[in-house]
């Protein structure tokens, strides 16, 4: 089982995390995933950080469990990291695509993930920011500025504490 968080309540204590699995038509592309999966593992991207997963594979099937961040969407306020850390990034190999929803900002730690484990691929820097500002322009953009009017909602907006109501969260292993 995948670390993970475990957020305590009153009288019950929940943990949560994101199964996806992927059937893939030829098993050289699952294996292609897999090999990405360990890439990904021992990658850094500075202040986006990558949550915790396990991958296994079943001919041309790929399981992932990943760890559930539990938060919003990435704010307009997040973008420039975003932009910094995986579109500028020199090497190669980052993030892909973006759109919104593929970035949490994660209430309990204030920490901004990237979510979209299967984007990770070999880009080099100038298609990412051909993708980056083509993504700005065909609408994502207005999803980034509905953030800045808390049409999702944003702690920040609200000088609220990074953990307002999660100080009972704690790391576990299993």
């Amino acid at each position: 089982m995948i670390e993970t968080f475990e957020y305590i309540q009153t009288s019950s204590t929940s943990k949560f995390w994101i199964i996806k699995h992927h059937t893939y038509e030829q098993l050289k592309h699952a294996q292609l995933a897999c090999d990405r999966m360990d890439k990904l593992r021992n990658e850094s991207f500075n202040r986006i950080k990558v949550p915790n997963f396990e991958y296994t594979k079943k001919g041309n099937e790929v399981h992932i469990e990943m760890q559930f961040i539990k938060g919003r969407y990435a704010h307009v306020k997040e973008e420039h990291i975003i932009y910094q850390d995986v579109v500028l990034r020199d090497s190669n190999w980052s993030f892909t695509d973006y759109k919104i929803e593929n970035f949490m900002w994660d209430v309990r730690t204030g920490h901004t993930y990237a979510v979209d484990l299967q984007s990770y691929y070999e880009m080099p820097k100038e298609q990412r920011l051909t993708r980056w500002h083509q993504r700005r322009k065909d609408g994502s953009k207005g999803a980034w500025e509905k953030t800045m009017y808390n049409q999702y909602a944003d702690p920040n907006e609200h000088n609220w504490p990074v953990n307002p109501k999660y100080d009972n969260m704690r790391e576990i292993k299993k």
